[in-house]
């Protein structure tokens, strides 16, 4: 999808989400220490936002006006301005520390009880919950 794997690229990591990681096929680690300063030194080749554009241009479906507007800008190179610039700015006003990031943890922990509640099964008298003996 996105090329193939040149033998001077790090190698590929598995992609542990089955089927989304091996469509992305994206993931790449250092593995030398030494490569380590060099990749560190590549802000703006290694950054993630064009990976992020390329990747909703490939998997999404977009059309070509909007892989235009996606890619502008994208390492922030020219102010705050493009899609990618506005969308962080955005992500940042949203999780600032105050009483709405309060009120995104509140939905997200109560999501989570519900799915964690789905995993408890009801036994046959309407009981909820179990013992477990972990020293047994």
């Amino acid at each position: 999808m996105f090329g193939g794997h040149d033998p001077r690229e790090p190698p590929m990591a598995s992609p542990s989400i089955p089927i989304i990681g091996h469509m992305v096929g994206l993931a790449r680690m250092v593995t030398k220490p030494e490569l380590v300063q060099a990749v560190q030194k590549q802000p703006r080749l290694l950054a993630f936002p064009p990976i992020e554009a390329k990747f909703a241009s490939s998997i999404c479906g977009v059309s070509s006006k909007a892989q235009v507007i996606l890619a502008n800008n994208v390492n922030g190179d020219e102010g705050h301005t493009g899609l990618s610039m506005e969308s962080y700015d955005g992500m940042r006003f949203a999780l600032k520390p105050g009483p709405g990031l309060d009120d995104m943890n509140r939905v997200m922990l109560q999501e989570i009880v519900k799915s964690l509640d789905d995993l408890q099964p009801v036994g046959k008298s309407g009981e909820t919950s179990r013992t477990i003996g972990i020293y047994s």
